[in-house]
């Protein structure tokens, strides 16, 4: 039935091509541009989307490559751009720290990909390469003023805030969270973070105190019986 009435990823793909040439996008935006689409169709097909969304008009747009070395082409820390060429500007620590650690994966590659794969093989734990996957140009009017920045996609896990003492920012203990619990579940919410736990997993844990209420709610019960034996029946009851 896709195929018939082309909702497919192929038909998407083929689709974009002409699209592309008509308004002058390189190919790889394209690419990168009908994937999404296509990523929009699978929710609504297979997961609970409901309704295919535009962009709104007024958006500002964000140019992405699925590739590191096309549209937005990035050698070391420097990118290129059609005609234009840029760099980083380093402001604080954490942002230096983020770029020594891609700066050494792409002049340790392979070394970072066998001790990151042999690790998984292993122990099944996911080490943080900080290999670049590909490079977004994001734009912000922030103040009144259209900016562009450059939003680089990495494989790994952010390093931590710190200040310019040494001082890691952002502790345990501090901030404000926001709970709604629920009878089974619990959400909750931060300014970085939402997700959604449950209450209580059955397990060996769990038994063990069923098991003691158990034994504490008979003896009770015989308590009970034994003090106040004009207050039940023959039967028991």
């Amino acid at each position: 039935m896709q195929k018939q009435y082309d909702v497919t990823w192929d038909y998407c793909r083929t689709s974009m091509i002409p699209i592309g040439k008509k308004y002058g996008i390189d190919a790889v935006f394209a690419l990168t541009k009908a994937e999404d689409v296509f990523r929009g169709i699978e929710k609504c097909l297979y997961s609970d989307g409901e309704t295919l969304h535009f962009k709104k008009r007024g958006d500002l747009p964000c140019i992405r490559a699925k590739q590191v070395n096309r549209g937005i082409i990035m050698k070391q820390m420097n990118f290129k751009f059609k005609d234009m060429e840029f760099g980083v500007k380093i402001k604080d620590r954490y942002e230096q720290e983020e770029v020594d650690a891609i700066l050494y994966y792409l002049k340790n590659t392979e070394l970072m990909d066998s001790i990151a794969a042999n690790t998984y093989k292993e122990t099944d734990i996911c080490v943080s390469t900080y290999r670049p996957c590909y490079v977004s140009l994001v734009c912000k009017k922030i103040r009144g003023k259209l900016r562009v920045y450059v939003h680089i996609t990495i494989e790994g896990v952010s390093k931590p805030k710190q200040d310019r003492f040494g001082n890691f920012k952002h502790n345990k203990g501090k901030g404000i969270v926001g709970c709604d619990i629920g009878t089974q579940t619990i959400a909750y919410t931060t300014e970085t973070k939402a997700g959604l736990k449950n209450l209580a997993e059955r397990g060996s844990c769990i038994e063990v105190n069923e098991r003691k209420e158990r034994r504490i709610y008979r003896a009770m019960d015989r308590s009970r019986r034994a003090m106040n034996p004009d207050n039940y029946n023959e039967d028991g009851t």
